[in-house]
């Protein structure tokens, strides 16, 4: 799964919401179960919640607190980058975004399935 800029992420997100439907609530809860799943395998970062939400810009939601020794947003984003769970999403395709902000880190991903005919988008919120 390509990281790709802000706008350019903005752009596929709303191409996919147009173009397809949300994925049934049945089938994004092992979604959003692989994904924790997989970033609870980062020691630095506590999961502190996750939830499913309507919303076409973050139908997955998930708090978290980072306590990794380096606490700057860029070793919080080189961390993510390269350890972003892509396989836990199993979209056909799939882009994320991660964005500094005053003292937290945002990271957006959207991902497609069944051909663009479905689609699943989330937000991951990091404090620290």
């Amino acid at each position: 799964m390509p990281q790709v800029q802000k706008p350019a992420f903005e752009q596929y997100r709303q191409e996919i919401v147009k173009a397809g439907r949300p994925m049934l609530e049945k089938n994004v809860a092992p979604i959003q179960a692989a994904i924790v799943a997989q970033l609870d395998g980062i020691d630095e970062l506590l999961i502190e919640k996750t939830r499913r939400l309507p919303h076409n810009d973050g139908m997955i939601e998930i708090s978290a607190k980072w306590f990794g020794l380096d606490s700057s947003q860029g070793a919080v984003t080189r961390k993510l980058r390269s350890d972003w769970p892509e396989a836990a999403l199993g979209a056909e395709e799939a882009k994320f975004t991660i964005t500094p902000s005053d003292e937290a880190v945002l990271l957006m991903f959207a991902g497609t399935y069944e051909g663009g005919a479905r689609y699943v988008t989330g937000r991951m919120l990091i404090t620290f």
